[in-house]
């Protein structure tokens, strides 16, 4: 999660949104499934998702 952020905040190039994505899908999925969609890191997870997307 932590580097999806990183990643997202740097560089707004393609490739490096590209990866900030996929790691913080990564980490959605991992969350979403150790702890269930109510806890903090998922839901942090998915609001990282919503701000990559535009959403």
């Amino acid at each position: 999660m932590a580097q999806a952020m990183t990643l997202y905040r740097a560089e707004r190039h393609a490739d490096a949104e590209a990866e900030a994505r996929a790691r913080a899908v990564s980490a959605h999925d991992a969350c979403l499934a150790a702890f269930g969609p109510d806890h903090r890191r998922t839901v942090e997870a998915r609001a990282l998702l919503d701000r990559i997307d535009g959403t």
